[in-house]
Formats: C-alpha cells, sequence, structure tokens
C-alpha cells in the first residue's frame, strides 16, 4: 500500500520538481457544483491529450515518470488528474464511481483542443474508463 500513496506537497513545491527538469507544469483547478477537481498538465497545450487517472488509494503524482518523460514531451500534452476524494481533490471526501466519471467528464470537456484524447487508468481509474 505505501507504494500507491505519497505525502501531500504544494503546488509550488511540485512545479519546483518540474523545473529542475525544464519541463511544462501546470497546476490546475475545476470547480464543479461544491467539488473541485485538481489536475495537472505537462507538455504544449497544441498536442493530442494522454490522460492519467490513478487506482485507489492515490493521486495526480502515480504518474510523474510519464509526465516528465521527455519523449512523451515531444509529442503529447499530458494531464494527470486527482480522482474526486483523493489528492487535491476534496482528499477523504470520494464518491461513487458513477459521480466521479461524471465530474471528470467535466474536466475532459474543459481541456479539449480539438485534438484526440487518449485515456489511461489503472486499477479504479480504469474502471470508469
Amino acid at each position: 500500500m505505501q507504494s500507491c500513496m505519497s505525502m501531500h506537497i504544494s503546488d509550488t513545491e511540485e512545479k519546483a520538481d518540474f523545473n529542475k527538469y525544464r519541463f511544462s507544469f501546470k497546476s490546475e483547478y475545476y470547480k464543479a457544483g461544491k467539488r473541485t477537481i485538481h489536475y495537472v498538465v505537462t507538455g504544449k497545450d497544441s498536442f493530442p491529450t494522454l490522460v492519467f487517472i490513478h487506482g485507489s488509494p492515490g493521486k495526480w503524482d502515480s504518474y510523474t515518470e510519464y509526465l516528465k518523460d521527455s519523449a512523451l514531451q515531444q509529442h503529447y500534452r499530458m494531464v494527470s488528474v486527482d480522482r474526486p476524494g483523493f489528492g487535491h481533490s476534496n482528499f477523504g471526501n470520494a464518491v461513487n464511481l458513477s459521480t466521479q466519471a461524471e465530474l471528470l467528464s467535466q474536466v475532459l470537456e474543459k481541456i479539449q483542443n480539438g485534438k484526440p484524447i487518449c485515456l489511461i487508468g489503472y486499477s479504479f481509474g480504469a474502471r470508469w474508463l
């Protein structure tokens, strides 16, 4: 279980870590009713998008190595979300998978750039796909 979890770090610390590698990094928040969905974005906004969805327990940084991958950065915009109730998305206040899917669908609509989107998940992160 320890390999699935990590301590919460601030947006500033997250950005500083990515800046060491000279990668773009944005920490974004989407307000959906009473919920706030946190996600991070790396890569160019004009590229096709890879969206990473973590399992349970977990948070967006389960995919850090992919987000920092220089080969992927040259071809994709990458987005990794904190599922509702995890990470910086109302931590500890999880909702059922159907509600999570609806909330994450709203984020997908927001980030749509006219290019293909590929969803990548594991464990419960793949259940709603």
